[in-house]
């Protein structure tokens, strides 16, 4: 599926990287810890800020806009009250805001690409 998605592979497995289908289409994943895998990942790939968090954490379908009025019922009454937009997954109907959790994560990403060379 990576191959015909034109999708890189990423990989801690030594053994799944021989296979022939595999072979141009993988990053193998040196450490065990997060941050350093990111950090890896950064530094092969870059990264496209536009691009960060518009796909869903579970399918890995880009995220569609979805009107206030339609997650009303579905998202706590707090986030409703707070927040302007929100995103879903077409896939699962997962739904998706910007709160503070995205913030760190958006900081803990330029904290790592402020170190890289």
């Amino acid at each position: 599926r990576a191959s015909e998605e034109r999708r890189t592979i990423l990989t801690r497995d030594p053994l799944l990287i021989l296979r022939r289908w595999v072979r141009d289409n993988y990053l193998f994943i040196e450490s065990d810890h997060l941050i350093d895998q990111l950090r890896q990942v950064l530094s092969v790939y870059g990264m496209d800020p536009g691009r960060f968090l518009t796909r869903c954490l579970r399918c890995n379908i880009p995220l569609e806009e979805i009107g206030r009025d339609t997650v009303e019922k579905k998202v706590p009454a707090y986030v409703f009250k707070t927040q302007k937009r929100f995103l879903t997954c077409p896939g699962c109907a997962r739904i998706y805001w910007a709160g503070t959790h995205r913030d760190e994560m958006l900081r803990e990403v330029a904290s790592i690409r402020e170190g890289l060379p």
